[in-house]
């Protein structure tokens, strides 16, 4: 890397790094009640705001995007401690209790998924070619 470049670039002392971001998304299928989806996302926002692990300052629970396979929740938020260790039982801890309150609700995950639909004419036009089909080889 040209001196040059170096020279003009932030340079970040990780040493120095005082909170940890956990950032991720989770889907819910579109047929969920909208009342336990919001009950849900104002249960966990509570939930991490009362975390003494969890860093105050920037606590983000929203309904963020409409995705093909459900509604999508956004989570990005800081932990208080910078050990790799650490960071990983606290989010583990709010994930279980994640899961806690999502099956307290009767939230459902979104899983990729499509529905086909059969149109009624093309099943008899398939029944038809079926029995087309018997005829031909008798």
């Amino acid at each position: 890397m040209p001196n040059s470049t170096l020279a003009h670039e932030p340079i970040t002392n990780w040493s120095e790094m005082t909170k940890r971001q956990i950032a991720f998304e989770i889907q819910f299928r579109y047929d969920t009640p909208m009342d336990s989806l919001k009950v849900a996302r104002e249960r966990i926002e509570s939930e991490l705001k009362g975390n003494e692990a969890i860093n105050q300052e920037t606590i983000f629970v929203r309904l963020h995007e409409l995705q093909e396979s459900g509604i999508e929740l956004m989570f990005y938020l800081f932990t208080n401690t910078t050990n790799w260790e650490e960071w990983l039982k606290v989010k583990e801890q709010l994930n279980l209790r994640i899961l806690e309150i999502l099956r307290e609700e009767n939230v459902d995950f979104a899983m990729p998924s499509q529905d086909l639909y059969i149109n009624d004419e093309l099943h008899l036009l398939t029944e038809g070619t079926d029995d087309n089909l018997e005829d031909k080889q008798s």
